[in-house]
């Protein structure tokens, strides 16, 4: 039987980012954690009825003029790296 995973995002802060889409951003995050939350080896990663009440995302480093859709799906890796630590 597959697992339900219910994530809910209240905030995500991004500093030092001026003028980017921010609709595209949540978009790219939103599939790339969907993606890795699906692969067969998260489920081992990731803890019964785990409830997480704020998670570092860490720091990540893009290049100047990063799409919105890099900074989306490089945030989402490090939420979930997050998630799985």
């Amino acid at each position: 039987m597959a697992r339900k995973i219910e994530i809910t995002i209240d905030e995500l802060i991004l500093r030092g980012f001026t003028g980017i889409d921010r609709a595209a951003v949540g978009k790219a995050l939103e599939q790339e954690l969907a993606r890795l939350l699906t692969r067969k080896d998260s489920a081992s990663l990731l803890s019964e009825n785990m409830e997480a009440g704020r998670i570092h995302g860490g720091t990540i480093r893009l290049s100047p003029g990063a799409k919105a859709s890099s900074i989306g799906k490089q945030t989402a890796q490090s939420v979930f790296k997050g998630l799985t630590s």
